[in-house]
């Protein structure tokens, strides 16, 4: 995260609950809301953000068990995303809705279906980087 946003601290971040894209060490100052539909993985996320806090990590992570095609996106800076690539066309309609001028989608795994501000990776650890104009402008 800090390499893909160099000079960025304590922005929100969602995604879903797993805990590599919110509560690395490299994230720990952040304000970051993890949101995921299967309840055992939020269980998990929460035990694991409760450990890395007691090594003294700082930050402030909250998992929460919702559907994300029902969690209203428009209040965070920074989505991380960890989906499957059937949900990618679905999920850009809906950061279309909800994104804000100031927002960055990072999508690890599966790219949007448009073109990226910068992609760091290859294969399964491929990174897109989206900011606001590239999901609205440079979408096919």
């Amino acid at each position: 995260m800090r390499f893909l946003l160099p000079n960025q601290q304590c922005q929100n971040t969602e995604g879903n609950t797993s805990p590599r894209g919110i509560v690395k060490p490299e994230c720990c100052l952040l304000q970051a809301t993890g949101v995921e539909l299967n309840p055992w993985l939020v269980l998990y996320s929460r035990i694991q953000s409760l450990k890395l806090r007691l090594t003294g990590l700082r930050g402030s992570t909250e998992f929460i068990l919702r559907d994300l095609w029902k969690h209203d996106l428009s209040c965070y800076n920074h989505i991380v995303i960890f989906g499957v690539d059937s949900m990618m066309p679905a999920l850009h309609s809906k950061l279309l809705r909800e994104m804000t001028v100031d927002s960055n989608v990072i999508a690890c795994r599966f790219p949007l279906p448009c073109k990226p501000s910068r992609t760091v990776g290859e294969g399964l650890d491929t990174v897109w980087l989206y900011k606001y104009s590239d999901i609205m402008q440079h979408c096919t």
